[in-house]
């Protein structure tokens, strides 16, 4: 990180360090494309909106939505957070609340190595283009129905999304992909969900080396076309392990299903 703000100040950039939530919504608002925003120790409370395309990293802060609304909006190009915790947004599935939500404005933006808790979406990616999700832990909502849930991450109508390395917990469905294109999830680790991996209308992704275990099903392939789906491991679901529906021209193979209620579903 030092290097990287090093070499941003050198072309004009600035770093802040906010060190209360009114002060963190200030620099958000205020600062400039290109910037450096450091959340040091502590709690920051409250609902935030990126405008400018920053670079966002922690140092042991974390924000707290304190049960409302969405905990961090992306809502320009070219965002990156790294390192980030972000937890406690609201409960309204149709909000949607979630702790960070990404507008069709943030393509571009590059979200990792980042905690998320207790909210009722953890990413929800809406109208992008070449977002990337990377090395994320999720953990998502476990009381009540899964239906009452939202998803550890949701990708809606959007492309070329880079999906990798992900561990989600808990929560609807672990990652849920509809109306999205041209995009990869890859090695992503998810436990306790509905579906571990839920496809609806989706072409041309690739979906690789991923473990779906525990879960209530493994992999669901709905309405979907041109699916690369191998080398993923689907173990211990209380339902099928990979089942398809209306899914056509997709390639399926070296995948090992093991110990599920019922393997392959047609």
């Amino acid at each position: 990180m030092l290097v990287c703000v090093s070499a941003a100040q050198t072309c004009g950039a600035k770093q802040h360090r906010p060190t209360t939530a009114a002060e963190l919504k200030q620099v958000l608002a205020n600062c400039e494309s290109g910037d450096h925003v450091v959340i040091g120790k502590g709690t920051f409370v409250g609902n935030f909106r990126i405008a400018h395309s920053i670079h966002l990293g922690s140092e042991g802060g974390t924000l707290d939505g304190d049960g409302e609304g969405t905990v961090l909006t992306l809502d320009a190009p070219d965002i990156r957070i790294e390192g980030l915790h972000v937890r406690n947004s609201g409960r309204n599935l149709s909000g949607p609340d979630a702790a960070l939500y990404l507008t069709p404005k943030a393509s571009g933006a590059h979200i990792s190595k980042s905690l998320i808790e207790d909210s009722a979406f953890g990413i929800w990616v809406h109208e992008c283009k070449q977002v990337t999700l990377d090395e994320n832990r999720i953990h998502g909502i476990h009381t009540g129905h899964t239906s009452n849930r939202g998803n550890g991450i949701q990708l809606f109508d959007s492309s070329e999304l880079t999906v990798t390395r992900n561990s989600v917990r808990d929560g609807r469905d672990g990652i849920y992909i509809s109306a999205t294109e041209n995009s990869l999830i890859e090695g992503n680790d998810i436990e306790r969900a509905r579906y571990g991996i839920h496809y609806m209308y989706s072409y041309s992704n690739k979906v690789r080396n991923n473990v779906c275990r525990n879960n209530d099903h493994g992999f669901a392939l709905m309405e979907s076309k041109y699916l690369l789906v191998e080398n993923n491991r689907s173990e211990n679901n209380k339902g099928q392990g990979l089942q398809f529906r209306d899914a056509q021209y997709c390639t399926i193979q070296n995948n090992v299903l093991s110990n599920n209620k019922e393997g392959l579903f047609f």
